[in-house]
């Protein structure tokens, strides 16, 4: 009964010692060199390459490799023992000696940025898997397999290794148990003896150097010098550097110039290679939000809108735009606003008018996102425009092209009967004036510690004192307008009555 009962538990535990033989061995992420193509086409040549370290061949139908997340591609047919099983992306063959087991989808491929692979038999059980997802460094270190030479990722007993492909063959410092027709030659025979097993990790290698950590500003120019260093840490003149900035671009060049259009967080990696060495390093860079706020705006047919640059640096705005409703205007490219300085764009160059009343001006940045807010809302004279001051806006003296003058506006409510103090500050003299408005909205509380460029300006329609006379004249003539005609109706009633 014993007998029976180990019998029956091995006879289940077979099938799946012979599934836990079979790992994902080679990994072409990167593509593959085809002289047929165009270079530009290579990183599409993608495949990836199973084995069966076992002496029992394994039915592969049911099972899926799975790029996790993106796609999950069903095999068939059997791996035979000792065996490769090669899955080449369809429509991509890449080696004419090569015939693949399986020719099928990658979805959109497998991505430069990384992936995990996880191998799954016929019950879902998970049979193998490689983290890949973090730039392919597999293991948690140095990045496996090239993307400018086109090496591999390459499983070996002792981990996974950078080598030259080799599709269907044994693995770069690694004999596999194999079949006849794959075994690599005896060199022992050949009189010369067997080359010691040298672990990756100790073999000759080339460095490369990306710089240290940086933080670069939106739209500016940075600049990223690259380092490369032989064998004997001596430096290498004639190596290649190819640059992924991880925003999706890419550039080859010892020395590169290069700006981020948006914010965020970017992990730089340069590759550097040699003869047959590679190497990699990367860098970390934080893109602030650029500085460039609207500070001025000119309404009616002599429309302009003025931007400041608040850093002390020159910005490239190529790509931005300035919306007012439906208009829209967008910086052609080699457009730059000087370090610490006022850029003005007349309605000659935008195309569109803004009008008086209260509307709102946007800054884009490339692609629509706004950059920053400005409202407005009030009627200007010929010498007025609205200017940002601080968070809020305000109807001033025009001043294009330079520095908004210090004002500051304080408001004073006197409960609903739509009465408000204006107190002006200007050259250390105070003036107060009082008049009849109507009601206007409060919104400081509501965007209270705002910054240019975060949140829409408040917006509060102030006169200086000027604007006072104006508005006493204005009463003054009402109330001789009145007189007059209060005196003209006793003069006509009179002259009715004979009197």
């Amino acid at each position: 009964m014993k007998k029976s009962g180990f019998l029956f538990l091995g006879l289940i535990l077979l099938p799946s010692l012979a599934f836990a033989n079979v790992v994902i061995n080679e990994i072409a992420w990167m593509g593959s060199k085809v002289d047929s193509v165009d270079s530009g086409q290579w990183r599409y040549y993608e495949w990836i390459e199973l084995y069966n370290s076992g002496n029992d061949a394994v039915d592969l139908t049911g099972w899926i490799l799975s790029i996790v997340g993106k796609k999950d591609i069903y095999l068939e047919n059997t791996i035979p023992a000792n065996s490769f099983y090669f899955i080449e992306r369809s429509g991509y063959h890449a080696f004419d000696n090569i015939t693949a087991d399986l020719a099928t989808s990658f979805g959109a491929g497998l991505s430069n940025s990384g992936a995990t692979l996880a191998l799954k038999d016929t019950t879902n059980n998970q049979v193998d898997a490689v983290d890949g997802n973090d730039n392919w460094k597999i293991g948690g270190g140095d990045i496996i397999g090239d993307n400018t030479t086109k090496e591999t990722a390459q499983r070996t007993s002792s981990g996974w290794i950078t080598a030259t492909a080799t599709p269907k063959a044994a693995n770069a410092g690694f004999l596999q148990s194999q079949p006849p027709s794959q075994q690599q030659p005896d060199q022992s025979s050949a009189g010369g003896g067997s080359a010691p097993y040298i672990p990756p990790e100790q073999l000759p290698k080339i460095k490369a150097y990306a710089g240290e950590d940086k933080t670069v500003v939106v739209g500016a120019s940075a600049e990223f010098r690259g380092k490369a260093f032989g064998l004997k840490n001596e430096p290498l003149d004639n190596a290649r550097y190819l640059w992924n900035f991880g925003d999706g671009s890419s550039k080859e060049g010892q020395n590169i110039i290069y700006f981020y259009r948006y914010p965020g967080e970017y992990t730089v990696v340069l590759n550097v290679s040699s003869g047959g060495y590679s190497a990699s390093d990367y860098a970390l860079v934080k893109a602030a939000p650029n500085n460039i706020f609207i500070s001025e705006v000119k309404t009616g047919l002599e429309t302009w809108i003025e931007l400041e640059n608040g850093f002390k640096e020159e910005i490239d705005i190529s790509g931005c735009q300035l919306k007012s409703g439906n208009q829209i205007f967008i910086f052609p490219q080699n457009s730059r606003i000087r370090a610490a300085a006022n850029l003005v764009i007349p309605l000659s160059a935008s195309g569109f008018i803004l009008y008086s009343g209260k509307s709102s001006v946007e800054f884009l940045y490339p692609g629509g996102f706004k950059a920053d807010l400005f409202n407005y809302d009030g009627f200007l004279s010929g010498s007025e425009s609205f200017a940002r001051d601080g968070d809020k806006s305000s109807i001033a003296q025009v001043t294009p092209g330079q520095k908004n003058p210090a004002k500051t506006a304080v408001i004073q409510k006197s409960g609903k009967s739509g009465v408000e103090k204006f107190s002006t500050s200007k050259s250390q003299k105070t003036e107060t004036m009082e008049v009849e408005l109507p009601y206007i909205k409060d919104s400081s509380s509501e965007n209270s510690g705002s910054q240019p460029g975060s949140q829409g300006a408040n917006v509060i329609s102030v006169g200086d004192s000027g604007n006072a006379k104006n508005n006493a004249k204005i009463y003054l003539f009402a109330i001789l307008a009145l007189i007059l005609f209060a005196g003209a109706a006793v003069f006509f009633i009179r002259r009715q009555r004979g009197v």
